[in-house]
Parts: C-alpha cells; structure tokens; sequence
C-alpha cells in the first residue's frame, strides 16, 4: 500500500525503486533452500511460525493505516548501517556448506551495496520536518515493533532449536 504513497512525489518514487530492488529476492533465498532439500511447493506448503505473522500482520496493518510508522521500520528491518551481515558471518563461522550460505550472501550483499538499511532516513529526508505530536505518537508506537521484532526472533530460535520438523506444513493440519 505505501507504494502508492499520495503525499509525497519523492517518497513514492524511493519506495518504488525500493520495490524494484527487492524483486526477485525470493528465487535468490529459494536456491538456498533448494540446497537444503525445500522446494517452490514445499514453501507454498509453509505454514509461518505464529510469531513470523503477528510481525507481517503488523507491518501490513501499519502500511495500510499508518505509513509514517512503516516507514520507520525499513530500516531496522533492512540492516541499518550494516557493512556485513551478522547471520552470514554466523553462518561461516559455522561452517555450512557454501551451497546454503552462498545465495545468502549475495541476498545480504544486494541490500548493503543498495543501502537498504538507509531506506528510513532517505525517506524521512523527502518529507517535511514533524510535529512534536507526531513524533511522540511513532515514538510510542516504537515499542511495539520492537516487541513483535524480538518476538519474530524469539520464536524462530525456539522453534528451530527444537525437536520440531524443518517446516510446519499445512498438508499436515
């Protein structure tokens, strides 16, 4: 929804060119997967970890309703200030296999080079300065989105550190 975004002609356009960036993630993460012995349909056969909604029924729920808030999120979401990604050096550290780690990489080097991680601040850069009142409104707002983001981390590490199969599957419902 915030692709359409009416008030500002420049904030569109970042956002569009965002978009356009992030097009085609999904088969880059996909071969990763593949690797693993996950395929297309096993994906579309993926039900999310309860706590991996709650985070994607917010953010939707924000940019539908309140796109300043979702703008704020980009960039936590997309690596703020990040010059390497913390779970491809874990990864290496690791030692999986180059054939899992390699498609990640290149996924996390994508948004580095693109400056993902800045999507936030350019956006707000476009836009006229806030009111006292609206700051304090997306700064209340701040904790919840931290709560749900360290929940979605949460979950993921007690699912995958668990004796639960690799995907939960709604043919298995």
């Amino acid at each position: 929804p915030v692709l359409s975004y009416v008030s500002n002609t420049q904030v569109r356009l970042l956002l569009n060119q965002f978009f356009s960036e992030e097009h085609g993630h999904d088969e880059i993460l996909l071969r990763a997967l593949n690797f693993i012995g996950l395929s297309r349909q096993d994906m579309a056969d993926a039900v999310p970890l309860p706590e991996t909604m709650a985070l994607c029924n917010a953010l939707a729920h924000w940019a539908h309703t309140d796109p300043l808030f979702f703008f704020t999120t980009l960039g936590l979401l997309e690596g703020q200030g990040m010059k390497q990604d913390s779970f491809i050096e874990a990864c290496e550290r690791s030692g999986l296999a180059e054939e899992f780690v390699g498609p990640l990489r290149a996924h996390a080097n994508i948004n580095i080079k693109a400056a993902h991680g800045n999507l936030s601040r350019a956006i707000f850069q476009k836009l006229p300065v806030l009111d006292l009142q609206t700051a304090a409104r997306l700064k209340r707002q701040a904790r919840l989105f931290v709560e749900l983001y360290d929940s979605f981390y949460a979950g993921v590490w007690r699912y995958y550190t668990s004796d639960a199969p690799l995907l939960r599957r709604v043919s298995d419902l």
